[in-house]
């Protein structure tokens, strides 16, 4: 036991323990044990053909029609209370058969999903033609026949693991769904478990994927001061390189529930059964639904196609509306129904997202509890290595310092010494930036212009100009209402633009001037026949495209004064607009070209390698990141625009460069060249979408050769450039192109780029590292807080884990050199012991000197909680005479380094800029977080 900190003689922090807990368990490989029993329905040939048929069939429909899946799925769901996992098309497409994994015995199986097909037929698909009827009398017959299904059992050893030659975890042919079912068994084991104490059993949710790593539980509603939610536990696989066996990591958060709508805003909300005669939860979904009354829109939510099948299973009402499920669902004794609230719909709540530590370390103790006899011990692969970098100590705003009132008036001078320094160095001594705004925000850009001059003085200079009435503002206000797609809507706003940017002109005709920049102020809501309606999506991305494009300088959006939603009490609204005003100056002035803190990362290097003459190799110089933009995540055949992309940063000169792939003007594939980001920023507004193949064959094929080829080329001609080169891959967006990338293809010997085999051999001395995030477990220590309480002399004890903060930790038990980066993470309030579901005892300080502490009960913890997450750094290759550790230190420190902010950011540098370069993105079709509503905001 370790004294940790020692703040007063009253109360202090010890550790029970030096090494860090991860939130993970291990076992070793056991051929035999433990096993995972799974039963598995498929539809048989003719009958998966005749319902392939029978979609096909409705698809040419007028107006279209689809195989009602959701209330096949809500049946067997109903039927089979012992399933595990659903295929995501329930079969009936893709490669696979299957319906579902259960763990029912194989007749019981057969007789439930049967019985959910039956009813499907018979209630569900509604048929008037020739055609289509004889397609359903022929699955009835198939049904008839016993030909409609058919069962397999296999009994998967889940402990059952070979290794690549590196030592990293892959399947074996009797464990050929090793991933998804490990993470069921563990589920099992936790299913109707207490785990968080004090909360009741966990129900499992069943899963829509077959091949998911994870699975999903989580507790009973619990009521908080003002607000119902769940604690949610995923149990998540994961593999790690040079590790013979995967880890079983636990993932805590908090599902918060709503019992009133204040606007339907997004097509889609979650919800969940919860029969009490069942340890599962049954989610569904209330979709969104517009009606005409009296000739204006409304909108409302409303239950789909699944809700009456189990609402007649568990004797609910079958004409419940959307309101009605959402305002009283949760009142249902024997089956509670929970809407899950979602940002901007449901009422404001004051619990926030995430789950305290005290919570998480609690949980992992009892899953160590249930899961120890079956072979699963706590994960304790971790060492810490030591680090030169720090936590946040502040945000770096000296701009409100600069009157002086506080006496830090010199870190302001300092703060704005060194912004002119670089804008002597990127702009030439002076940043010249437009100020576009909308009418009703004509202050604000006064504002903006006054404080950007106060502050940065003759280093910038600014012209205030209005932006047209039409390029904002909701779908019913466009010029042409009728415009649906979001494609025809952004070509709406652009040609709305061309006022702005002919203005643009001929200021600059005039002045004989530049722009370096674009700054448009415009709000997120807009009156709109009476009614305040939300900023069409697709605006803000057409305006950057199209200023982009016209005037070749980048762009930078502010919300204006009215929008400020995060107010702190020590500051007035116009403070906070001028803190949100200079973050959008340090984003369009250096963000946009890549600037990162040379002197800092120069140091950085200086204190890694601090003998670079007794150095076999020099330092890194130059820095090339690998990447991959695309707009929606979730398909790699689907996509519109898919760039791969490189950002290549010279660490003494500080800026970037950008080069990406993109189809020609006659479609064929080719590789920009190299440009300063600017320019590549342009010039990717400019390329419009980017599909990234050639013909109407194999998409993914096509995608998958022509980003190897960029990869292979870039790098290439990267290291013959540079001197001292580091490469940087993001793993997660380019596995599905570069499958060398995998963590059981992951060869240091023998890297695989396409038909390239031994592409190393081209790369002088180059390091290599994948970066990866969303696979690491959080990483807490154990430690407690102890005092006297001042009135009784009594010493309290309570638990206080405290989360890993700007700290680097080595995989230990991985033959690769694999490192685990913990950034800083300061957005959120966060103390040590509390709870966010019950109360606890604590020391609580008094005022007044000297400082005592007395015994108090801390009230639960409604705040927002946010423990930094790891990035897996993977070092494949280090140059000769450099050691690993050298290599991940310096690549932690890009985390830290950039110049438009002093947080640390998830990705390091250059690969950070990608956040940069997707805004450009000209791509409306497939925005995942598009928001499209028009709705009131009470």
């Amino acid at each position: 036991m370790t004294k940790a900190t020692n703040r007063t003689s009253a109360r202090q922090r010890y550790q029970r323990k030096d090494s860090p807990v991860p939130l993970a368990f291990s076992f070793h490989v056991q051929p035999i044990e433990p096993v995972h029993v799974v039963t598995v329905v498929k539809w048989k040939n003719n009958a998966r053909r005749a319902l392939q048929d029978l979609g096909a069939h409705f698809s040419r429909q007028t107006p279209r029609q689809d195989l009602p899946i959701r209330s096949l799925r809500m049946r067997i769901v109903v039927q089979d209370t012992d399933s595990l996992r659903l295929e995501r098309r329930l079969g009936i497409w893709g490669r696979e058969s299957t319906i579902l994994w259960t763990v029912a015995q194989p007749n019981d199986a057969l007789k439930h999903v049967s019985d959910a097909v039956i009813a499907w037929l018979a209630n569900d698909l509604r048929t008037d033609d020739q055609a289509s009827g004889e397609l359903l009398g022929l699955l009835r017959w198939l049904t008839i026949e016993g030909e409609l299904l058919e069962i397999e059992r296999r009994r998967a050893r889940v402990f059952d693991w070979d290794s690549t030659r590196g030592g990293t975890a892959t399947l074996i042919n009797t464990n050929l769904y090793g991933y998804p079912d490990l993470a069921d068994f563990v589920a099992r084991r936790l299913e109707a478990k207490e785990v968080f104490p004090e909360l009741g059993p966990l129900r499992r949710i069943v899963s829509g994927q077959l091949d998911q790593n994870q699975a999903e539980l989580m507790t009973p509603p619990i009521a908080g001061q003002t607000d119902s939610f769940s604690l949610v536990v995923r149990v998540c696989v994961e593999s790690i390189p040079g590790r013979p066996t995967p880890i079983v990591v636990l993932k805590c958060s908090r599902r918060l529930w709503t019992n009133a709508v204040r606007r339907t805003s997004v097509r889609e909300l979650s919800a969940y059964v919860l029969p009490n005669e069942r340890n599962t939860a049954i989610q569904f979904s209330l979709h969104r639904r517009r009606n005409i009354v009296n000739g204006k829109s409304e909108y409302a939510y409303e239950p789909g196609e699944d809700f009456v099948t189990f609402a007649r299973a568990f004797g609910l009402p079958l004409d419940q509306s959307g309101d009605e499920i959402i305002s009283h669902g949760h009142l249902n004794i024997a089956c509670p129904i929970l809407v899950v609230h979602k940002q901007g719909v449901g009422e404001r709540v004051n619990t926030k997202s995430g789950v305290p530590d005290l919570d998480k370390l609690m949980a992992l103790q009892r899953a160590t509890e249930l899961l120890s006899p079956y072979g699963f011990e706590p994960w304790q692969g971790l060492e810490e290595i030591a680090t030169g970098t720090r936590s946040i100590a502040n945000r770096d705003q000296m701009w409100r310092h600069r009157h002086g009132e506080d006496g830090r008036i010199k870190d302001f001078e300092a703060w704005k010494q060194q912004a002119q320094a670089n804008i002597d160095y990127c702009y030439g001594g002076t940043h010249h930036v437009v100020i576009g705004y909308e009418k009703s925000c004509y202050q604000d850009a006064q504002q903006a212009d006054t404080s950007l001059h106060q502050i940065l003085g003759d280093g910038i200079q600014t012209q205030i100009i209005p932006i047209p009435r039409d390029v904002h503002g909701s779908r019913s206000m466009l010029p042409e209402p009728s415009a649906r797609s979001p494609r025809q809507r952004a070509e709406l706003r652009s040609l709305a633009w061309r006022p702005f940017v002919d203005e643009v002109r001929r200021y600059l005709r005039e002045s004989s001037s530049r722009i370096d920049g674009i700054m448009i102020i415009a709000p997120d809501w807009y009156e709109s026949e009476g009614n305040r309606t939300r900023d069409d999506f697709v605006n803000k991305q057409a305006g950057r495209i199209t200023l982009a494009s016209e005037l070749k300088v980048p762009v930078q959006y502010l919300l204006p004064s009215r929008d400020s939603q995060f107010v702190r009490r020590d500051q007035t609204s116009e403070e906070e607009f001028e803190n949100r005003l200079l973050t959008a100056w340090l984003d369009l002035a250096w963000k946009t070209i890549g600037r990162v803190n040379t002197r800092k990362l120069s140091e950085a290097v200086g204190s890694i390698y601090p003998d670079k003459k007794s150095q076999t190799t020099s330092p890194p110089a130059q820095v090339l990141a690998l990447g991959v933009l695309r707009r929606n995540k979730t398909s790699l055949a689907n996509e519109r625009s898919f760039v791969p992309f490189a950002i290549e940063l010279d660490i003494l000169q500080g800026t970037c460069w950008a080069r990406f792939a993109r189809n020609d003007t006659q479609g064929n594939v080719v590789i920009m060249p190299r440009m300063n980001m600017p320019e590549a920023l342009v010039e990717l507004a400019s390329s419009g979408p980017i599909s990234l193949t050639t013909s109407n064959g194999d998409r993914r094929k096509q995608r998958r050769e022509h980003s190897e080829f960029f990869f292979h080329t870039v790098i290439t001609e990267f290291c013959r450039r540079a001197s001292s080169p580091l490469v940087l891959v993001d793993a997660v967006s380019c596995r599905e192109v570069w499958p060398w990338l995998a963590d059981s293809r992951l060869d240091p010997e023998n890297i695989v780029i396409g038909n390239n085999v031994h592409a190393e051999a081209d790369w002088s001395d180059a390091r290599v590292v994948r970066v990866r995030i969303g696979t690491t477990p959080k990483v807490l220590f154990d430690s407690f807080m102890e005092g006297e309480d001042h009135a009784t002399k009594e010493i309290v004890q309570y638990d206080a884990p405290k989360w890993a903060d700007a700290q680097l930790f080595k995989v230990k038990d991985s033959q690769t050199d694999v490192y685990l980066s913990f950034g800083s993470l300061l957005l959120t309030k966060r103390i040590l012991g509390v709870s966010c579901y019950r109360s606890r005892v604590g020391l609580k300080p008094s005022p007044g000197k000297p400082r005592v502490y007395g015994r108090t009960e801390r009230p639960l913890f409604t705040g927002a909680w946010s423990t930094p997450t790891a990035v897996e750094f993977t070092v494949v290759r280090t140059a000769s005479g450099e050691q690993s550790n050298q290599v991940v230190q310096l690549v932690e420190w890009l985390r830290t380094v950039h110049q438009h902010t002093p947080n640390w950011t998830t990705k390091p540098a250059p690969l950070s800029f990608e956040s940069t370069l997707k805004e450009y993105l000209a791509d409306y079709d497939l925005d995942e977080e598009a928001d499209d509503s028009e709705e009131e905001d009470e």
